[in-house]
């Protein structure tokens, strides 16, 4: 199997994640596995050290081949970002035409842009395609205003339909953007599964071994949102609520660990409102993360209230509940449906007064909070385990 994509470890983010795990559990399953992607430069727009001032470059990841090619590094919307997605794009080229031809290639989506010249080379080279869809493109980008209508809009509504009807299989992450798939045209019998999951041996419940001193927290109850911040997140209400709560005693600090395009918005704006109890740090490797969720009173995921996000299941929840935390599922999502379902936490809509009082009633008892917990991480184990999910999505998508 073949996978190109953008973004890959060691990056940090959604797609790096299931990316990671798929190549590991198809390499425990016996499948060779080559990687097409870029010198890893997400989410801080700066190519890595280690990775700078070459064209392309091969190392070996998770057992996998993995070649990688230049891109011009950028964040956030505009003209710059539109150029670093063009420019794997093209380079992507290169990977591909230098790679040992697959009996399956996968091709990572968002960006849509790379499943042109990937679908081009699966008809030329008659190679069994697969496009995972983990957000809509381009709606996404048109519900958080990055895109407008206009000659570019047109161009990936183009693009999207016509990389829909030339995979072979698409797979996504909800039944509810497979239903959308579906109005968009494509055949439910093309579409397989591959929801996020979850490490279930590393994200568990446990006696943390993390200096708390290095992130702010340390004496303090804290609740963590660990993942990107990105217009499609809607996290200014979240900040905007601890500073409503800020100075009482019985609220947690809020730890937001990760990057994005709106993580220099959201810092300013907490300077702004001279907040003591929101702390911003980096993304930490994966086994950092595990520990600093052993050590929170709860976790927190946000969508923005947009209609698309109703059909998202954030990746940023399963680590939470894995590690038998109590969730703050703000925003309409499939995850907060899961939270509600799985009697896991407290959901909220995505506005500050709202917030305020779902912080208070999430700290309010201490025995309904191990009992959240406990029902989060009952939910996910085994169900949601990375190795389970890959080797049925494996069996849906490699040639009979």
């Amino acid at each position: 199997m073949l996978i190109v994509s953008q973004y890959f470890w060691p990056e940090v983010g959604a797609a790096q994640t299931r990316l990671a795990a798929v190549v590991t559990e198809l390499r425990n399953l016996g499948h060779t596995v080559d990687v097409v992607t870029s010198m890893p430069n997400y989410p801080n727009g700066v190519i890595a050290d280690g990775y700078r001032r070459t064209l392309t470059m091969r190392e070996e990841v998770f057992g996998a081949s993995v070649r990688r090619v230049w891109v011009y590094a950028a964040m956030g919307t505009g003209a710059k970002r539109l150029l670093n997605y063009l420019s794997f794009t093209t380079l992507s080229v290169f990977g591909l035409l230098r790679s040992k031809k697959p009996d399956v290639l996968v091709i990572e989506s968002p960006p849509l842009f790379v499943a042109w010249p990937a679908l081009v080379y699966c008809r030329v080279r008659r190679v069994r395609s697969v496009l995972n869809v983990a957000d809509l493109w381009p709606d996404a980008a048109v519900a958080v205003g990055a895109l407008r209508e206009g000659r570019v809009l047109r161009l990936m509504r183009r693009l999207e339909l016509w990389a829909y009807r030339r995979a072979d299989v698409i797979s996504t992450v909800t039944d509810k953007v497979a239903d959308r798939l579906v109005d968009k045209g494509v055949e439910p019998g093309r579409i397989v599964m591959l929801p996020n999951a979850v490490d279930t041996d590393l994200f568990r419940p446990g006696r943390a071994n993390v200096d708390l001193a290095d992130y702010g927290v340390d004496g303090r109850p804290f609740i963590v949102y660990a993942g990107t911040m990105g217009l499609v997140h809607g996290v200014e209400p979240l900040v905007e609520a601890m500073h409503a709560v800020a100075g009482r005693s019985d609220m947690p600090d809020l730890l937001m660990v990760g990057g994005g395009s709106e993580r220099k918005k959201l810092e300013r704006l907490a300077d702004s409102l001279d907040l003591r109890n929101v702390h911003f740090r980096d993304p930490v490797p994966t086994e950092t993360l595990a520990e600093i969720l052993r050590a929170a009173t709860a976790g927190v995921v946000t969508v923005a209230p947009i209609a698309l996000n109703e059909a998202a299941r954030p990746a940023k929840l399963f680590p939470l509940m894995a590690a038998g935390l109590p969730v703050l599922s703000i925003g309409p999502s499939v995850g907060s449906d899961v939270v509600d379902t799985a009697g896991a936490g407290i959901v909220a809509p995505n506005d500050r007064a709202s917030i305020v009082a779902a912080l208070e009633e999430l700290m309010a008892d201490a025995d309904r909070r191990r009992r959240w917990g406990n029902n989060a991480r009952s939910w996910v184990d085994p169900d949601w385990s990375w190795g389970r999910i890959v080797q049925d999505w494996a069996a849906g998508v490699m040639p009979s």
